[in-house]
């Protein structure tokens, strides 16, 4: 959802950085994407209370502690299923710096112009 948002958002800024027309391509490949190749987590209770925990140690929004949580549900996945863990890409320093600091590898699609 965070993608989708940040591309509607360009579209709307004063001058946009997105035509509404390429804002719909992105969306639709980023919706492909999706279907393809991300590991869904779906939201549970346990979640709930692990993302309630991250805001406990960390300076974390709630969204995004529910975005970390998921992250570290999907690590916990792939180790036991002997699979490369996933890797979070955000451009949010302070929840690169906070995922990293709980063992996820991470990415910040700024850092590649």
């Amino acid at each position: 959802m965070e993608v989708v948002a940040t591309l509607c958002r360009m579209a709307r800024e004063n001058p946009p950085r997105l035509k509404i027309a390429v804002r719909d391509q992105l969306i639709a490949q980023f919706q492909r994407h999706l279907r393809r190749d991300y590991a869904i987590v779906t939201l549970t209770r346990e979640l709930l209370r692990m993302g309630s925990e991250l805001c406990r140690i960390a300076p974390l929004r709630a969204y995004d502690a529910m975005q970390l949580s998921c992250a570290l549900k999907a690590q916990a996945r792939a180790t036991a299923a002997g699979i490369p863990a996933p890797l979070f890409i955000c451009a949010d320093a302070n929840l690169l710096q906070i995922a990293a600091a709980q063992g996820l590898a991470v990415d910040n699609p700024n850092a590649h112009p």
